[in-house]
């Protein structure tokens, strides 16, 4: 799927919103899949310096929060496209959560914006997972339907030790997901799932490489292979 412009940004520039909850506003681990996406585009493509990242992420973060709160943290932008993930937040699949989900996906299509859904990525905790599969096939579902742009991350995890990915270690009590203090953090991966995120979202929307800018600054990017699962690096 080509990405378009969005009719209302006659300027040349190109303004990208990133959407979702905790796993997309990611505060505390830099560089994280934002921050590689971002750092790319402008660097390797054309007029790069006049592309624009915009993280409207929000810990906690719904389809109905984004829904009541779209002016403020989509609309007013006129985004040439919007990235989406919202699926943890949505796991007891309370109401129509592909209903919401469409309504979300058709509101943004209606202000000239593309759209791209990416599926929430397997966790450690195993229980969850079936539920995030669900998700995905949500995800996938309406993106097809919808004729958007879906990007399977859950699959992608499947190649990797997630012990390697999932290696923060929870500051507090969280009594909604029963993580205790020095619990290993589930919901959020470390730089190396972020890495993973960002190299899928570059190639498969943007067609774009991350950039590698070695010893100098932060973004040095990891050899993901060490990373595989012994059955994946020998196939």
């Amino acid at each position: 799927m080509e990405l378009q412009a969005n009719p209302k940004n006659n300027t040349g520039f190109k303004t990208i919103v990133c959407v979702g909850d905790s796993t997309t506003s990611q505060e505390w681990c830099h560089p994280n899949w934002f921050d590689w996406l971002d750092f790319s585009l402008r660097q390797t493509t054309e007029n790069g310096w006049k592309t624009k990242m915009i993280n409207s992420g929000m810990d906690g973060g719904t389809i109905p929060f984004f829904m009541e709160n779209f002016e403020f943290l989509v609309g007013r932008f006129n985004p040439d496209t919007v990235v989406i993930s919202l699926g943890f937040n949505h796991l007891e699949l309370v109401g129509d959560v592909e209903g919401m989900l469409r309504e979300l996906v058709l509101k943004i299509k209606s202000i000239g914006s593309n759209v791209v859904l990416w599926s929430t990525y397997k966790t450690i905790k195993n229980d969850l997972n079936p539920k995030l599969e669900q998700i995905r096939d949500i995800y996938k579902k309406v993106a097809d339907e919808l004729e958007v742009k879906f990007v399977d991350v859950f699959e992608e995890y499947e190649k990797y030790d997630l012990s390697k990915i999932f290696d923060y270690k929870h500051l507090w009590e969280n009594k909604e997901w029963t993580m205790k203090p020095g619990d290993i953090d589930f919901l959020h991966c470390n730089l190396i799932g972020n890495q993973i995120i960002a190299e899928k979202l570059a190639m498969e929307v943007f067609g774009v490489d991350l950039l590698d800018y070695g010893e100098f600054g932060t973004m040095k990017l990891a050899g993901l292979r060490k990373y595989f699962l012994s059955d994946t690096v020998t196939q």
